[in-house]
Protein backbone atom coordinates (compact mmCIF):
# COMPACT_ATOMS: atom_id res chain seq x y z
CA UNK A 1 0.00 0.00 0.00
CA UNK A 2 2.97 2.33 0.49
CA UNK A 3 3.62 2.30 -3.25
CA UNK A 4 0.04 3.35 -3.95
CA UNK A 5 0.25 6.13 -1.35
CA UNK A 6 3.42 7.44 -2.95
CA UNK A 7 1.77 7.26 -6.38
CA UNK A 8 -1.12 9.36 -5.07
CA UNK A 9 1.27 11.94 -3.64
CA UNK A 10 3.24 12.24 -6.87
CA UNK A 11 0.21 12.16 -9.17
CA UNK A 12 -1.31 15.23 -7.55
CA UNK A 13 1.46 17.35 -9.04
CA UNK A 14 0.50 17.28 -12.73
CA UNK A 15 -2.49 17.04 -15.07
CA UNK A 16 -1.68 13.55 -16.33
CA UNK A 17 -1.33 12.20 -12.81
CA UNK A 18 -4.57 13.88 -11.75
CA UNK A 19 -6.36 12.45 -14.78
CA UNK A 20 -5.05 8.99 -13.91
CA UNK A 21 -6.26 9.39 -10.33
CA UNK A 22 -9.69 10.25 -11.68
CA UNK A 23 -9.64 7.06 -13.74
CA UNK A 24 -8.61 5.01 -10.70
CA UNK A 25 -11.57 6.33 -8.71
CA UNK A 26 -14.09 6.05 -11.54
CA UNK A 27 -13.06 2.45 -12.19
CA UNK A 28 -12.53 1.51 -8.54
CA UNK A 29 -9.00 0.16 -9.11
CA UNK A 30 -7.45 -0.63 -5.71
CA UNK A 31 -9.86 1.87 -4.15
CA UNK A 32 -13.58 2.03 -3.61
CA UNK A 33 -15.30 3.48 -6.67
CA UNK A 34 -16.03 7.13 -5.95
CA UNK A 35 -17.51 9.43 -8.59
CA UNK A 36 -17.11 12.46 -6.34
CA UNK A 37 -13.34 11.99 -6.00
CA UNK A 38 -13.05 11.10 -9.68
CA UNK A 39 -14.84 14.34 -10.54
CA UNK A 40 -12.52 16.28 -8.22
CA UNK A 41 -9.36 14.87 -9.79
CA UNK A 42 -10.67 15.35 -13.33
CA UNK A 43 -11.60 18.94 -12.43
CA UNK A 44 -8.13 19.61 -11.07
CA UNK A 45 -6.56 18.16 -14.21
CA UNK A 46 -8.89 20.28 -16.34
CA UNK A 47 -7.84 23.33 -14.32
CA UNK A 48 -4.29 22.55 -15.44
CA UNK A 49 -5.42 22.51 -19.08
CA UNK A 50 -6.29 18.85 -19.72
CA UNK A 51 -9.20 18.93 -22.19
CA UNK A 52 -9.86 15.18 -21.86
CA UNK A 53 -10.32 15.66 -18.12
CA UNK A 54 -12.94 18.32 -18.74
CA UNK A 55 -14.83 15.91 -20.98
CA UNK A 56 -14.59 13.20 -18.30
CA UNK A 57 -16.17 15.58 -15.78
CA UNK A 58 -19.10 16.05 -18.12
CA UNK A 59 -19.40 12.28 -18.65
CA UNK A 60 -19.42 11.28 -15.00
CA UNK A 61 -21.65 14.20 -14.02
CA UNK A 62 -24.41 12.37 -15.90
CA UNK A 63 -24.06 9.50 -13.38
CA UNK A 64 -24.03 11.76 -10.33
CA UNK A 65 -26.76 13.37 -8.26
CA UNK A 66 -26.89 17.17 -8.00
CA UNK A 67 -25.72 16.80 -4.39
CA UNK A 68 -22.69 14.76 -5.44
CA UNK A 69 -21.79 17.32 -8.09
CA UNK A 70 -22.11 20.16 -5.59
CA UNK A 71 -19.91 18.28 -3.11
CA UNK A 72 -17.30 17.57 -5.80
CA UNK A 73 -17.28 21.20 -6.95
CA UNK A 74 -16.88 22.40 -3.36
CA UNK A 75 -14.01 19.96 -2.76
CA UNK A 76 -12.35 21.05 -6.01
CA UNK A 77 -12.59 24.72 -5.07
CA UNK A 78 -11.11 24.01 -1.63
CA UNK A 79 -8.24 22.03 -3.14
CA UNK A 80 -7.46 24.76 -5.68
CA UNK A 81 -7.41 27.35 -2.87
CA UNK A 82 -5.15 25.11 -0.77
CA UNK A 83 -2.76 24.61 -3.69
CA UNK A 84 -2.64 28.38 -4.29
CA UNK A 85 -1.88 29.04 -0.61
CA UNK A 86 0.91 26.46 -0.63
CA UNK A 87 2.42 28.06 -3.73
CA UNK A 88 2.36 31.48 -2.03
CA UNK A 89 4.13 30.07 1.03
CA UNK A 90 6.88 28.66 -1.17
CA UNK A 91 7.40 31.97 -2.99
Amino acid sequence: MEVFTEYLRQARRNAIGLFNLGMIYIEGKNVEQDYVLAYVYFSLAADLGDKDASEKCDEIAECMTPEQIAKAEKMTKEMIEKIAKNKQKKS
